[in-house]
């Protein structure tokens, strides 16, 4: 049965996700195990004060963007890409900063 934890944290795309994106924004300690449980891994994330914010916003724009991406993956044939994952975070945040908000602290690195 998969898990709502297995979907986010720890499916073999979603981990390759969150290896590439943690290790970019200088927390590659956080990159969750397999058998991570969503609510545990969440709760023990150190989060900096002076980026909390952004850095909870950015998880959440992952987990979106992950669960999207599985929707089209089993609902259309789509076949799982870290990459493609990548880049519509990374266009989501295109049109967060075009909307007003300019002082995002966290990189997505454009990789395709």
């Amino acid at each position: 049965m998969e898990t709502i934890s297995h979907l986010l944290l720890g499916c073999v795309t979603a981990r390759q996700v969150w290896t590439s994106l943690l290790a970019d924004w200088g927390h590659a300690d956080w990159v969750p195990v397999a058998d991570s449980r969503l609510r545990d891994w969440w709760s023990s994330l150190p989060l900096p004060r002076r980026a909390r914010k952004d850095l909870q916003t950015a998880i959440i724009l992952v987990f979106w963007t992950i669960w999207r991406h599985h929707n089209d993956v089993v609902l259309n044939g789509v076949v799982p890409s870290m990459a493609r994952i990548l880049q519509c975070i990374w266009e989501e945040l295109g049109r967060w900063k075009h909307a007003g908000k300019h002082q995002i602290l966290i990189h997505i690195p454009r990789r395709l």
